[in-house]
């Protein structure tokens, strides 16, 4: 889990968590205090990191999507 909490607001789409990474490393390099700076760049790692963890949660999810068995659609025709 991120520092931030999930609940926070943010986007669950992983393509927009890359965006706003990417916003806050283009402003890390303007911060003028190094504090700030890495700040910054520690939450853009944060993003990037929970981006990844959803798109691996979305590709073990089709990989392992439940599929009833053969019986239970057997028994409810």
């Amino acid at each position: 889990m991120t520092t931030i909490a999930m609940s926070d607001g943010r986007p669950r789409e992983p393509r927009k968590l890359r965006e706003l990474a990417a916003w806050y490393r283009a402003f890390a390099e303007r911060a003028g205090n190094p504090v700030i700076g890495e700040a910054r760049l520690r939450t853009a790692k944060e993003l990037e990191l929970e981006a990844d963890t959803l798109e691996e949660g979305s590709a073990q999810g089709r990989k392992t999507a439940f599929k009833f068995p053969q019986e239970y659609s057997e028994i409810h025709k």
